[in-house]
């Protein structure tokens, strides 16, 4: 996975969990998470393509109880 789209988890709406570990991962949408109000962890570590994350891109997570980003390229 090298891009997460604006659409690329519209039809997932009920995960708690997801990891994205050591992929391609490059960038993020700022709007890709916004329908994934149940999510309570979310990683993003081992993607040494991914530079930066836009501010505001896990703003509609109020459930996110663990947030962990490592080994990234920022």
């Amino acid at each position: 996975v090298a891009y997460l789209f604006s659409h690329s988890l519209e039809e997932s709406p009920q995960l708690t969990k997801l990891i994205f570990l050591n992929n391609a991962l490059r960038s993020i949408h700022l709007k890709t998470l916004e329908r994934l109000t149940e999510l309570q962890e979310l990683e993003i570590s081992g993607n040494p393509g991914l530079d930066h994350v836009l501010p505001g891109t896990f703003s509609n997570q109020d459930r996110l109880q663990k947030l962990t980003l490592n080994f990234n390229n920022f």
